[in-house]
């Protein structure tokens, strides 16, 4: 298997691209347009224990592969998940399992949770004031309300206490667009990533943006090598497998062969 395959076209960088220059020049023409620095959240010195507070998420997705590889036919599993019919492949092999998750760790964290987040305060701000204030009366008393009804009561952090309004509401939205981006996943992964998405925000909050990226490759590396050792024991049952044919077909020939002379 390629690795260079798993590059995102060249398209994906030009947008990446273009959002930077547009944020940063409007972070120098504008007084706090964001409310919060541009590069507030890539800090380096909490690395290490935002990964280790991300153990839930290395549990919670060792165990559901773990389900899943045990109680899905291979078959449906190739069909249904493409990263598991790439990385089970006869080329595949626990580096590329590791560079894949690396990349797109990087690639996700900085789209999503930097640039699709600081866009997405700077969007909902404009629209408050296009429309007068409704956008943030629909956030406080609709939007934050339910969000956080839906999830037991355990986004407030996000949603309420943070120091302006459009920080919690752009998060929802950048997590909204994660979200959407997993749907090829199906019914279970766009809801998983919802879910994930949002505890990446936390750890990007409490212990920066490199420390979020940290946690999502080793995330996507928990499952992608799993992958990858489901099927290698696949292959090896089925090599097995067709060892004993052979051998089996053997005996039964030496056998009437005998019976004959």
């Amino acid at each position: 298997m390629n690795i260079i395959q798993f590059i995102l076209p060249i398209d994906f960088f030009i947008c990446i691209g273009i959002a930077l220059f547009v944020l940063l020049i409007i972070d120098f023409i504008f007084s706090t347009p964001f409310e919060l620095p541009l590069f507030y959240y890539w800090q380096y010195d909490k690395i290490f224990d935002g990964f280790l507070k991300s153990w839930p998420i290395f549990l919670w997705a060792f165990v559901v592969t773990l389900c899943s590889l045990l109680l899905i036919n291979d078959n449906t599993l190739k069909t249904k998940n493409i990263w598991y019919a790439r990385l089970t492949n006869n080329d595949s092999s626990l580096f590329q399992c590791f560079i894949i998750s690396l990349w797109i760790g990087i690639v996700e964290e900085i789209s999503f949770r930097w640039l699709a987040f600081y866009m997405s305060i700077l969007g909902n701000k404009m629209m408050n004031f296009c429309l007068f204030g409704f956008c943030r009366w629909f956030y406080l008393y609709v939007e934050a309300p339910f969000m956080n009804f839906i999830f037991i009561k355990k986004l407030g952090w996000l949603l309420y206490d943070q120091a302006h309004w459009s920080i919690g509401s752009g998060a929802v939205v950048a997590n909204a667009k994660f979200r959407n981006g997993h749907a090829y996943l199906g019914l279970f992964g766009y809801y998983n990533s919802w879910c994930i998405g949002f505890f990446l925000f936390w750890i990007m909050i409490n212990y920066g943006l490199l420390s979020a990226i940290l946690s999502h490759a080793f995330y996507d590396f928990i499952i992608f090598s799993m992958y990858y050792i489901h099927g290698v024991v696949q292959r090896r049952q089925k090599h097995l497998y067709y060892q004993y044919n052979i051998f089996r077909d053997n005996s039964s020939s030496h056998s009437r062969l005998t019976e004959s002379v």
